[in-house]
């Protein structure tokens, strides 16, 4: 069966390292800097720090390539 955005969860890690977080979410950039980091937050491990994964608008958000409507972001610790 093929999978759907939609049915793709809010956000989705790509890759995980000691100080970034790669995600693939649905949130659109004009929303990210305000929804973002709680999303990540709430579908992920936190990072070891007392502030967690915080969302790196200095980066560039990247449209996804395999879904339609999801975008790659940054997220730094």
């Amino acid at each position: 069966m093929e999978k759907k955005k939609d049915d793709l969860p809010v956000v989705v890690v790509i890759k995980e390292g000691m100080l970034q977080l790669a995600v693939c979410s649905n949130i659109p950039p004009e929303r990210a800097k305000a929804e973002l980091t709680n999303a990540v937050h709430s579908m992920c491990m936190p990072a070891g720090t007392q502030y967690g994964w915080i969302y790196d608008d200095s980066m560039e958000p990247a449209e996804c390539e395999s879904y339609e409507g999801r975008w790659h972001y940054t997220m730094l610790c």
